[in-house]
């Protein structure tokens, strides 16, 4: 079982994510590599590993093999084939949008939903759930939401909003939806423009 070290980066870069692993410092035990960055991307601070009973920081250890500024690097993601975590204050805006969106009466049944993805494209080929509102809406949402780094009025997030606001506008959660709109488009501007 080949383990990871802060030291032997070309190695690293030989290895498959399916056969890394982390050492917990002070035991035994190992951690996927794999596990610790899906982790880090949902927000996960701290998780007990199998045959351990205390807790420990998915921080700490990722940082023993690479630093998190090298995590957060887009290059890094793509090289080791893992999403980039989605940003705290987005990750925030797109929950707040979930809850907008399964407020609006004709998110409650799934043929609703499917009205509020008129005019995106490939919308048939996003993963849906038919039995769970919620669920869908989340779904949609994180899908759309990785389309495109650039969030203006052809971006698929851009026009779920839009089609939601058609059917709320005029009322607070039409401009609940609009507001929110502003604040998802400023905070990609913040990250996207960064990375340029």
């Amino acid at each position: 079982m080949p383990y990871l070290s802060s030291i032997n980066y070309t190695k690293l870069d030989e290895l498959t994510l399916a056969s890394e692993y982390v050492p917990v410092p002070k035991t035994d035990a190992v951690v996927s590599y794999e596990s610790l960055v899906r982790n880090e991307q949902h927000g996960i601070d701290k998780f007990i590993p199998e045959n351990m009973n205390e807790p420990v920081s998915v921080k700490v250890l990722l940082d023993t093999v690479d630093p998190s500024e090298k995590r957060m690097k887009e290059s890094y993601f793509e090289t080791r084939r893992v999403e980039r975590p989605t940003p705290v204050k987005l990750r925030e805006l797109l929950l707040n949008l979930e809850d907008k969106l399964i407020a609006i009466p004709v998110a409650d049944s799934f043929e609703g939903r499917n009205s509020l993805l008129n005019y995106i494209p490939d919308s048939n080929s996003l993963n849906r759930s038919t039995i769970n509102a919620r669920t869908d809406i989340s779904q949609i949402i994180q899908q759309l939401q990785k389309r495109d780094d650039q969030f203006s009025p052809q971006h698929h997030l851009y026009i779920l909003i839009e089609n939601a606001w058609q059917y709320v506008k005029g009322s607070p959660l039409g401009q609940d939806l609009v507001s929110l709109r502003e604040q998802i488009k400023e905070v990609f501007e913040e990250l996207y423009n960064d990375q340029q």
